[in-house]
């Protein structure tokens, strides 16, 4: 995934993710503080209002980062891409 396709998914926030308070973020090692402010602000630029991070740790993410706000998902996780780049050499 690029950057164009990541703004392209920022773009598409739902109407029902602007009304939540929470937003999941998901990464395979600790978010520092100076990470969690910037995904906070960015967040919150994007919805409308502030979210509370819940930060998590998963080891199924491998690198990168998913953020979800309701029903809203934004997944840049290595996880993902290899997933998608698997789907393209199937269909090939």
């Amino acid at each position: 995934m690029n950057v164009p396709d990541v703004q392209i998914l920022l773009e598409k926030v739902t109407s029902q993710a602007k009304k939540e308070k929470y937003a999941r973020v998901e990464g395979s090692v600790p978010f520092t503080e100076d990470e969690k402010k910037k995904i906070s602000s960015v967040l919150a630029k994007l919805i409308g209002h502030p979210v509370i991070l819940r930060s998590r740790i998963s080891p199924d993410v491998l690198g990168g980062v998913k953020i979800q706000v309701g029903d809203w998902v934004v997944d840049t996780t290595l996880k993902y891409q290899l997933g998608k780049l698997s789907e393209v050499l199937l269909v090939s």
